[in-house]
């Protein structure tokens, strides 16, 4: 792979890893498909066999399960709340998983 090559997927790798953190905690469901090159998809996966594929298309998304769970434990009537308790309680319960967007191939 050229270094040029190299540059453009890197770019690309590092605007989907942006994509999967979470920037607000209390964001709405969504969900959305993207197509990239194998390659790319192989890092985020850590699967060597999706290197091979020319294209893989993934789903980028945050559930309405998400959604309620985030609601349930950053919020006191209806208001953000991310006092140093609620968020250690959201991440002993959620984990580290809970900041960032779901991924998975479709």
């Amino acid at each position: 792979m050229n270094s040029e090559c190299s540059e453009v997927s890197l770019d690309i790798l590092y605007d989907l890893l942006n994509k999967l953190f979470i920037k607000d905690l209390l964001q709405e469901a969504f969900s959305y498909s993207l197509e990239c090159k194998g390659e790319i998809i192989s890092y985020i996966f850590n699967d060597r066999n999706l290197s091979k594929k020319d294209s893989v298309k993934v789903e980028i998304y945050w559930s309405k399960k998400d959604v309620g769970f985030c609601n349930y434990h950053l919020t006191l009537n209806g208001k953000r709340d991310y006092s140093l308790r609620n968020l250690a309680r959201f991440l002993e319960i959620g984990g580290i998983d809970m900041l960032t967007n779901r991924i998975k191939v479709v």
